[in-house]
C-alpha cells in the first residue's frame, strides 16, 4: 500500500510539474503551430503548381529536382500542424449557399472532369465515363463541404 501511494504521489508531482512548465511553453507552441500552418500552406501551393506543370509540361525540371521531396515536407508540415496545439476552437457558423456558389461548384465539377478526362484518354470510351463520374462526385463532394454536412 505504502508503494501505491508512493507512486500517486510521483504521478500527481509529475503531472503538476507537466501542467506547470507546458502553461510556460504554451506560447511557444501556439507560434509553433502558426508556423507549420505558414509552412504548410506554401508548400500546399508550390506541390500544386509543380504537379501542374510535371504533368502538362512532360516534367521539365525531373533532372534537376525531384517532386517527392516537396510533397514529404508537405506531409511532415501537415502533421506537425495538425498535431500542434491551437489556441481556440473555430465555431461553425451556418452558411447560406447561393446561385454564385452552385455555378462556381458545378465549374470546378466541369474543370476537374476535363482533367481527369486528358489523363484517361488513352484508355478509349471507357474514359468518357470516368471523368463523367468523377466530375459528379466532385460536384456533390463540394456542395457537401460548403454546406457543412
Amino acid at each position: 500500500m505504502k508503494h501505491e501511494f508512493q507512486g500517486q504521489k510521483a504521478y500527481k508531482k509529475l503531472y503538476f510539474e507537466f501542467i506547470s512548465n507546458f502553461n510556460r511553453y504554451k506560447k511557444y507552441f501556439k507560434d509553433f503551430s502558426d508556423f507549420c500552418g505558414k509552412i504548410f500552406s506554401i508548400l500546399l501551393i508550390v506541390y500544386i503548381i509543380l504537379l501542374f506543370i510535371e504533368q502538362f509540361f512532360k516534367n521539365p525540371f525531373k533532372q534537376f529536382f525531384n517532386l517527392n521531396v516537396v510533397f514529404t515536407m508537405l506531409i511532415i508540415s501537415g502533421s506537425f500542424y495538425v498535431i500542434s496545439i491551437k489556441e481556440k476552437e473555430i465555431e461553425w457558423q451556418e452558411y447560406e449557399i447561393k446561385r454564385n456558389d452552385i455555378l462556381f461548384i458545378i465549374l470546378l465539377g466541369i474543370i476537374g472532369s476535363v482533367l481527369i478526362w486528358i489523363r484517361t484518354k488513352e484508355y478509349g470510351p471507357i474514359s468518357y465515363y470516368i471523368s463523367i463520374v468523377s466530375g459528379f462526385f466532385i460536384i456533390i463532394l463540394l456542395y457537401y463541404v460548403l454546406k457543412g454536412e
